[in-house]
């Protein structure tokens, strides 16, 4: 004010203050306006952090603070912080991770929504809300390899919400800077996913492979990407010599060499792995059966015996009523009760004898129907991903991106494989001997 302003000749005016520069200043100007100032960047200062402490107490709550919601979601009618699923986009987000899964590039899924007019995010975005995108040199925002690959690695699809990951230093500057990522406010489960866990991670550890289409394709080989070197753990590449592939190590083609080819012929290896595939799938296949009478033997076993307690305790007030009823007679002829006494107390035992007998009989009839039940409980959810296949005659990138982890190839041709869900399946071995 005294020295900015009128070095460039700007004339302010503080039309709440009856403040005008163009006029003189009194001398109760000169202490009342630096006091004013002072007052009203207190005040700012107080609002900037109350604003900050409410927006980081709903983020560490769960609750959406965006601008904007994310493709595939909007806000809930009741609850303008909390997130709920959009079908629409919701399905070109599902149907995006089922083309990564099969083999698709990030180019290729983008091409393919443009080919079929689905509009892209920012598009979208403009459609149903306010959103002005400032830096836009075509008439319409068209889906690229960036935005999909956007898509596929945000966690924001699998129910967990990832919020302030930038900030401004204060309420005076402007400029967002980035935090560290220990800094970030994440809460899991926050909203209803639209990618399972389980899909999500199968394509982001895809996303860190090194895997490209081969020319004028459009999908990428069953194995590439997963087929790795046992001695240098570096990846196997595929390379052709004569009318046959071979996968051979990447560390074997550079130039110092640091490791040995440890050739395979691809059509052999893709064999062994679909025969261990099939054997996997077959050794599901009896966990499952196994599973299925286990865990309905257990749960009948359960339910019988709950029933069965039940009907013990009827049976023994049948019992009670009964010597309770014989023992009326007795007191009437002890003249302890009067006949009519006698009458009336013995009607209330027969009607309550008769009750019980017929709560027992549905209690039999129910242990009845248990016993002779044979419907399965459903399987364990690892197991259905291996028995998904169980019809598939040959290897598919599908297949082996949520079945296998890793493919080790040692000297002398010897395969390794890895599959997911190893563990589980160690586990049910053991239990099955």
């Amino acid at each position: 004010m005294e020295e900015i302003f009128p070095r460039y000749n700007v004339r302010l005016i503080a039309c709440n203050d009856n403040y005008d520069s163009l006029n003189p200043r009194s001398d109760a100007d000169e202490i009342l306006i630096p006091f004013r100032n002072l007052i009203n960047e207190q005040y700012a200062r107080d609002a900037s952090g109350k604003i900050r402490a409410i927006l980081s107490d709903k983020r560490g709550k769960g609750q959406f603070v965006g601008a904007f919601d994310p493709y595939g979601y909007k806000r809930c009618v009741d609850d303008r912080h909390q997130l709920v699923i959009d079908e629409h986009p919701a399905g070109v987000v599902r149907d995006i991770f089922r083309r990564k899964t099969i083999g698709m590039s990030q180019q290729k899924i983008a091409e393919n929504l443009n080919e079929i007019g689905e509009p892209s995010p920012a598009e979208y975005k403009k459609r149903y809300t306010n959103y002005k995108a400032n830096f836009q040199t075509k008439p319409r925002a068209l889906w690229s390899a960036v935005a999909v690959g956007r898509i596929l690695s945000n966690p924001v699809y699998m129910g967990v919400l990832l919020q302030g990951k930038q900030t401004t230093p204060n309420y005076k500057v402007k400029k967002r800077i980035n935090r560290e990522e220990g800094d970030w406010d994440v809460v899991y489960d926050a909203h209803e996913p639209i990618i399972s866990k389980r899909d999500f991670g199968i394509v982001n550890s895809l996303l860190r492979q090194d895997t490209r289409t081969a020319p004028n394709k459009g999908t990428v080989y069953p194995l590439s990407g997963i087929v790795f070197c046992a001695d240098c753990g570096n990846n196997m590449v595929r390379t052709k010599s004569g009318a046959k592939h071979y996968y051979i190590c990447a560390s074997s083609r550079a130039k110092n060499k640091t490791c040995t080819s440890h050739c395979v012929q691809e059509e052999r290896l893709s064999n062994a792995v679909m025969e261990s595939v099939a054997r996997q799938i077959a050794f599901a296949f009896d966990i499952q059966r196994n599973l299925h009478y286990v865990k309905s033997l257990s749960s009948q076993q359960r339910a019988i015996v709950k029933l069965s307690t039940q009907l013990d305790d009827r049976e023994e007030e049948i019992k009670s009523n009964e010597r309770y009823k014989r023992s009326l007679y007795e007191d009437y002829k002890n003249s302890l009760i009067s006949k009519e006494d006698c009458i009336l107390f013995g009607r209330d035992y027969k009607e309550r004898i008769k009750e019980l007998r017929l709560a027992a009989a549905r209690l039999r009839e129910e242990i009845e129907l248990l016993l002779c039940d044979d419907s399965n409980s459903s399987a364990d959810e690892w197991l259905s991903h291996f028995m998904h296949y169980r019809c598939t005659k040959s290897l598919t990138r599908q297949m082996t991106t949520n079945l296998i982890e890793r493919i080790e190839v040692f000297t002398g041709k010897r395969i390794s494989i890895n599959f997911r869900y190893q563990d589980k399946m160690d586990s049910a071995r053991l239990l099955k001997t």
